[in-house]
């Protein structure tokens, strides 16, 4: 089995891969950060997962180029975006599943395993009609955590520092853009990780996502 994920947050795909390595026995994941690098791979692949916030995606330019390229192996979209209008233009291109990144590592599995079955997965509830952020909304703006969730917990230097975290960023840049020592920044994370029960930076990053903080709007 072998797997191509492409999506340019390295710490989503290494949030996302120990799950994709528990499909079959002997899964290798193949990792692109950009259409244009997820088309370099694009042979010899049983399954791909692609994001649609990412360099080269253009909208869903990037997935018909992808789909081009591999017209037999489903393609399953895992994006931040969720709302009817983006689902129905994945599926209209031949878009095998839709997965929203605030689903649980078990819910991308059962998904991915029904792909492979040879059928279309795609959460009812994605399915309703909703005011969610469009990848056609050109002004999607950030969302934060939803209500009750142990984001709330967090200070206003702790978020902010979580937020460019997700974007990708380093302790370093961070520091940079906040304008701190970078020492004051693994102490804002080491306490954001705690409140929120975090291990890591990606896991920080994959509780940050289930439970409704995402920017849709950057790449």
């Amino acid at each position: 089995m072998r797997i191509l994920y492409a999506d340019d947050h390295s710490l989503i795909r290494e949030a996302l891969k120990p799950h994709l390595m528990k499909l079959r026995a002997k899964t290798e994941v193949i990792e692109a950060g950009s259409v244009d690098e997820a088309l370099q791979y694009a042979k010899d692949v049983d399954l791909v997962l692609l994001d649609l916030q990412m360099p080269g995606m253009n909208g869903f330019e990037g997935f018909d180029r992808v789909k081009a390229a591999l017209p037999d192996v489903p393609i399953v979209i895992v994006s931040g975006y969720s709302d009817k209008r983006t689902i129905n233009a994945a599926l209209e291109r031949g878009a095998s599943g839709f997965v929203p990144k605030t689903a649980t590592g078990k819910t991308l599995i059962r998904a991915l395993e029904a792909v492979l079955d040879g059928e279309r997965y795609i959460p009812a509830s994605l399915l309703e009609e909703s005011d969610a952020p469009s990848i056609f909304d050109q002004t999607a703006k950030r969302t934060g955590p939803i209500e009750d969730s142990p984001l709330n917990k967090l200070t206003e230097r702790e978020a902010e520092a979580l937020r460019l975290l997700i974007a990708g960023k380093t302790n370093k840049q961070i520091a940079i853009d906040l304008g701190l020592q970078e020492i004051t920044v693994k102490i804002h994370l080491r306490n954001c990780y705690k409140k929120i029960g975090a291990t890591n930076r990606a896991d920080a990053v994959r509780l940050a996502y289930e439970h409704g903080w995402r920017v849709p709007g950057e790449t």
